[in-house]
């Protein structure tokens, strides 16, 4: 009977941790360098938030695939610190990025200095792109540093940042009780 009561506390336990809600992580950092041999493309000219008009200058830009599973407001935010601190300027492009013919579509843009960054309502299940880009002439590249935070998991190039779903303080309650509870019958037990 012991051995019953045990399975069933710890099968409690399980369902309680399953059924909690998850805590998301909220928040994603990707750490970059532009410099060759990154791709380039016509540069699209900003006037942050908005992007203006696709000109012909090359820049050197990387694309990172951004999916969230919760819609709602979302915050980019870069910093970079290359031969000229907050040379890096960002764009977000919708799932139709093409990088020969960026300007239709652009979202929303942000340069000037550091740190720089723009917010925007993402729908949930949408590839939208990231594009940090080297926004000088000489095209001297350098580090970079994106943060996107908001409401929901974020996933980059495919991966979730989410962190482990964490119990909620009712059911971290519940499960400690459990414990005690358990523990008190295995010392009993071994009393015996």
């Amino acid at each position: 009977m012991f051995d019953r009561v045990r399975i069933s506390m710890c099968a409690g336990a399980l369902a309680l941790a399953l059924a909690a809600p998850a805590a998301f992580a909220g928040t994603v950092t990707v750490n970059g360098t532009l410099g060759p041999p990154d791709p380039t493309m016509p540069v699209v000219a900003i006037s942050t938030p908005n992007c203006t008009a696709q000109l012909v200058t090359p820049v050197q830009y990387e694309a990172i695939q951004v999916v969230v599973d919760v819609g709602g407001t979302y915050t980019f935010s870069q910093t970079s610190a290359g031969s000229s601190p907050g040379f890096a300027s960002l764009y977000l492009m919708n799932s139709g990025f093409n990088p020969a013919a960026a300007f239709p579509n652009c979202l929303a843009a942000s340069n000037g200095a550091d740190p720089l960054g723009f917010t925007f309502a993402l729908v949930s299940g949408v590839t939208y792109f990231a594009v940090p880009f080297d926004d000088q002439f000489a095209q001297p590249g350098g580090p970079y540093t994106l943060t996107i935070s908001g409401p929901g998991n974020i996933f980059i190039n495919g991966a979730s940042a989410a962190s482990i779903p964490a119990l909620s303080s009712g059911a971290l309650a519940v499960l400690a009780a459990m414990l005690v509870v358990a523990f008190a019958l295995s010392r009993r037990r071994i009393a015996r």
